[in-house]
């Protein structure tokens, strides 16, 4: 299943040419895909602009080999401040596409490591992309690498305001230390 929620277009595909069952024949094809969200567990994820991907596929007598790489720029929020983050994602990545179900038994693969092709040859694309993106992501983004989060006391933005509790929490952090003690020994 796809991590893609909203597509302008339920499928993706590509059709397959009869040309390119001939053996060691490759073709390129390329193409924009325009997602409104990705979900990747609880976190989701926008996309700022289409989603734009290059796929070559090279025919091997029993298979397809799809040789990708995929642009995309998201926006979630920070794993910090909880405001907006924004990350461009690049990835390569390689997929088997079987021409039948029997080629792909005949190898000792898990199914969840190749495809097969239906038989009307159009090949389906949507879930290469999504897991090819998905394992590119990160799995914190911040929105900058010197980001000061939330207070853990009131919630307010350190990076817009300032509070009193980090202040607070600082004494109260070095009174409860479990080598406070020993703090004061060196201060002798």
């Amino acid at each position: 299943m796809s991590a893609f929620e909203g597509l302008t277009r339920p499928h993706v595909s590509i059709k397959i040419p009869a040309e390119l069952f001939e053996p060691a024949a490759l073709e390129t094809f390329s193409g924009t895909l325009s997602p409104v969200a990705l979900v990747r567990g609880a976190q989701r994820y926008s996309l700022n602009e289409p989603l734009t991907y290059t796929l070559t596929l090279t025919h091997t007598g029993e298979a397809f080999v799809v040789a990708g790489t995929l642009h995309a720029s998201v926006t979630t929020p920070c794993a910090r401040c909880l405001d907006d983050a924004r990350y461009e994602c690049s990835a390569s990545f390689t997929e088997y596409v079987f021409v039948s179900e029997e080629a792909a038994q005949s190898k000792d693969l898990e199914d969840d490591e190749f495809f097969v092709l239906p038989a009307n040859h159009e090949l389906d694309i949507i879930e290469m992309l999504s897991s090819a993106l998905v394992l590119e992501l990160p799995n914190l983004i911040v929105c900058s690498d010197d980001c000061k989060g939330l207070c853990s006391v009131c919630g307010c933005n350190l990076n817009k305001e300032t509070c009193s509790c980090a202040e607070k929490r600082k004494e109260s952090d070095v009174e409860q230390h479990p080598f406070a003690q020993l703090r004061s020994l060196l201060d002798e």
